[in-house]
């Protein structure tokens, strides 16, 4: 049986679910890495991590 782990700072962890769940016929879990982030860093991770979402929810999953 296929497991994964995938370490990823705190703004990538829903993204980060969503493609594995979408493209990862394994287990898997999502662990964030303790990372501080500056309210700014915040915001613009917020913006580009909800692009990003939109993105790996209409393209399809690499063969």
């Amino acid at each position: 049986m296929k497991k994964a782990v995938i370490l990823t700072f705190a703004p990538q962890v829903m993204r980060a679910r969503f493609i594995f769940w979408k493209c990862y016929p394994g287990d898997f879990s999502v662990v964030a890495v303790d990372q501080r982030l500056r309210l700014r860093d915040w915001v613009d991770q917020s913006i580009y991590q909800t692009a990003g979402f939109l993105k790996a929810f209409v393209m399809p999953c690499p063969s």
